[in-house]
């Protein structure tokens, strides 16, 4: 009796470098950028869907408190990341945003929001990418036409 070989259409690449290599000239190419799931994922399309997914190592938001005259931080984090020991294990906090790029080179920007509520201010962060930049970067990178990029999500049938 013979078994059946299973056979999946997917191949997860860990690093940006095997993507490229096995990617080059996709038939499609489809990204998305998450910042509630603290990721971004690429998928080409060529005989087999090659996956890359990078996690982006920032809290969703931090709380901060005074008692008196000591300060309490309090980060609700992606990927169980670890709690700074004390505050000045903390970056200052600017209200500008943060002009940041992922492994792969790709450019993005953080947007800090801060609000206070009963007592309770609260830092939270926006992820932006643009679309045209991430367009033309792996259009380059993977030497496809920028009209086979699209921003989206690959589900499984």
């Amino acid at each position: 009796m013979m078994s059946k070989k299973t056979y999946s259409p997917y191949v997860k690449c860990n690093l940006w470098e095997d993507f490229v290599q096995f990617s080059k000239g996709a038939e499609t190419v489809v990204y998305n950028f998450s910042i509630k799931e603290g990721s971004f994922h690429v998928y080409a399309i060529k005989e087999r869907i090659y996956t890359h997914k990078e996690l982006i190592p920032l809290p969703q938001k931090t709380e901060i408190t005074k008692n008196g005259s000591k300060w309490k931080f309090k980060s609700y984090t992606i990927n169980n990341e670890k709690q700074p020991k004390n505050s000045s294990d903390l970056v200052v906090f600017s209200r500008q945003p943060l002009q940041k790029k992922l492994e792969c080179g790709i450019p993005y920007t953080v947007i800090p929001k801060l609000s206070r509520k009963k007592g309770k201010w609260t830092i939270s962060f926006k992820g932006e990418l643009n679309p045209k930049t991430v367009s033309q970067f792996l259009s380059e990178t993977l030497k496809i036409s920028k009209d086979r990029v699209i921003e989206g999500d690959v589900y499984s049938l």
